[in-house]
């Protein structure tokens, strides 16, 4: 089922000094159901539905990801330890 809301961003640069793209998108598994021979088969696969995609300029990123920095250390939440077997 597609989230309401955006779940995912991404963020790409083609070459040094070039303008950044940030990219929004919902990523879901979609799921499809088919009856053969009477066995119900779940045929899933997942979708990258884009939403918006916004072009900055490499100082305007800058300032972009300092503005979420603050707001984020506002949160006063301790960041998680990576689980070693993630690796």
């Amino acid at each position: 089922m597609r989230p309401e809301y955006c779940n995912t961003f991404n963020v790409t640069r083609e070459k040094r000094r070039s303008p950044v793209t940030l990219s929004f998108a919902h990523i879901y598994t979609d799921h499809s159901f088919s009856v053969k021979g009477g066995t119900l088969t779940d045929v899933s696969g997942k979708v990258a539905d884009e939403v918006a995609g916004v072009l900055l300029e490499l100082e305007d990123f800058i300032a972009l990801t300092q503005m979420v920095n603050r707001m984020v250390s506002d949160w006063d939440i301790e960041p998680e330890d990576p689980d070693p077997d993630d690796r």
